[in-house]
């Protein structure tokens, strides 16, 4: 059986570890889609377990130049140079009021676009995964992956109504009887 266990978010290490081994012990064939995290460079996935590492924490929402350099980085470098010294108390409140109604609304919209982009490119990334290896069954490991993907488990359902959807592994009671014979 091949299994998908997405964690999208990977905040669950051992969880992970721990299930994807458990899996490959059984005998299915383990598919992991995961973000990269540093915490991988030190704990290692069972070798058994196909990795799909996602990216998505590099990935950026560009900003226009001008406005970045015209509305954030100018004004700010220029009323810090002016806040040293004695006009440090009138321009520290300017470079405030700055911050708060000009950069830091700039900040936001950039950050949201930022969200929707790792989103997307996670959902993407999932669903291709599941098409290409022909997935049959789907553990979303934590309530990151559950957001990802509960608009398409329905569909997916509808299309392929063998599909098993959980949020663990555990082995269920038919392959356990099945395994004692």
């Amino acid at each position: 059986m091949n299994i998908l266990y997405a964690v999208p978010v990977a905040k669950r290490y051992r969880a992970m570890e721990h299930e994807t081994r458990l899996a490959a012990d059984h005998g299915h064939q383990v598919h992991l889609v995961a973000d990269f995290r540093p915490y991988w460079e030190t704990h290692e996935i069972d070798p058994r377990v196909t990795v799909h590492w996602l990216r998505s924490r590099e990935l950026r929402a560009p900003e226009s130049a001008p406005v970045t350099w015209l509305l954030c980085r100018i004004p700010r470098a220029v009323l810090r140079r002016l806040a040293r010294g004695p006009l440090n108390r009138p321009v520290g409140k300017v470079l405030y009021e700055w911050n708060r109604k000009i950069a830091n609304p700039i900040e936001k919209r950039r950050k949201h676009r930022t969200a929707v982009l790792r989103h997307d490119y996670r959902h993407a990334a999932v669903m291709s995964v599941m098409e290409k290896h022909r997935i049959d069954w789907l553990v979303l490991g934590e309530p990151g992956a559950v957001d990802l993907i509960a608009e398409d488990v329905p569909a997916l359902l509808e299309r392929r109504p063998e599909l098993r959807t959980t949020y663990s592994y555990e082995p269920f009671a038919d392959q356990e009887v099945a395994d004692v014979r």
